[in-house]
C-alpha cells in the first residue's frame, strides 16, 4: 500500500487585478483610456488634413493683378523677372509707343524674352481696347470717361507757360482734360520742358494734339 501523500495543488482562483479595483478607480481608468483614444484619433485626422498644405504662391504675396497700362515702376519691379532696369524700360516703352494692347506686347520691350513673359503673364492684365478712345492716331489710349471736350471760347486768353502753369490753367488748352493735365505736371516734375515740342514726352499727347496746343503755350525761363 502506497503511503506517500500528494500535496494538493493550489487552485488558480486568484482574482484579476481589475476586479480588485473599486468601481471609482475602474471608471477613472476607463475615462483615461477613452481620452487617449480620442487624442490619437484627433492627431491622426489633423495629420492627414495638414499632410500636404497648399503652398503660398508668389501671386498670394503680391496681391491683385496689375494693369500693365497703369502700373507704376515701383509696382512693376516687384514682379518676378523684372528688376529696376526692366521695369524702367516697360514704363519708357509705354510712354514712347503708347498703351499696351495685350500682355504679349511686352515682347517689344528690350530684355523681355519668352520665358520672362510667361513668368509675368499671371500677374498682369490689359483693359480691352474697346473701352478706350484716342486723341491722336499715334497717341496713348485714354479712358472714355476721362476725356473732357473743350468748347469754343474755352481757349486761354493768353499764352500759358507750361513750366509754371497750374492744372486748372492747363485744362483750358484744347484737348487737355484732367488726366492729361495731371500727366503734364507729373512729367514736368521729372524735368522742366526745354521747349514746347517736349510736350510729346507726355503720354497721350501725339502730334495732332501738340499742334492744337502750340499756339497757346510757351516755355519760360
Amino acid at each position: 500500500m502506497d503511503t506517500s501523500t500528494t500535496t494538493p495543488t493550489k487552485p488558480s482562483a486568484t482574482p484579476t487585478l481589475l476586479l480588485t479595483w473599486s468601481p471609482a478607480v475602474q471608471l477613472a481608468v476607463g475615462a483615461i483610456v477613452l481620452a487617449c483614444l480620442f487624442f490619437l484619433l484627433g492627431r491622426w485626422s489633423l495629420g492627414g488634413a495638414n499632410a500636404d498644405p497648399a503652398p503660398i504662391t508668389h501671386a498670394d504675396k503680391l496681391g491683385p493683378m496689375l494693369d500693365l497700362n497703369r502700373a507704376t515702376k515701383a509696382e512693376l519691379r516687384l514682379l518676378p523677372g523684372l528688376g529696376d532696369s526692366l521695369s524702367q524700360r516697360v514704363v519708357e516703352h509705354r510712354q514712347r509707343v503708347g498703351a499696351f494692347r495685350s500682355v504679349d506686347d511686352l515682347r517689344q520691350v528690350s530684355g523681355i524674352g519668352p520665358k520672362t513673359l510667361e513668368r509675368l503673364r499671371p500677374y498682369l492684365f490689359v483693359v480691352p481696347r474697346e473701352s478706350f478712345v484716342t486723341f491722336d492716331d499715334d497717341s496713348e489710349a485714354m479712358p472714355i470717361e476721362t476725356t473732357k471736350p473743350i468748347g469754343k471760347g474755352k481757349q486761354p486768353a493768353e499764352q500759358i507757360d507750361i513750366n509754371s502753369a497750374s492744372q486748372a490753367d492747363l485744362q483750358k488748352l484744347p484737348g487737355i482734360g484732367p488726366k492729361l493735365s495731371q500727366r503734364i505736371l507729373d512729367e514736368r516734375a521729372k524735368a522742366a520742358f526745354k521747349n514746347v515740342d517736349e510736350l510729346r514726352r507726355v503720354s497721350g499727347i501725339g502730334p495732332k494734339t501738340l499742334e492744337k496746343i502750340k499756339p497757346f503755350v510757351v516755355v519760360g525761363k
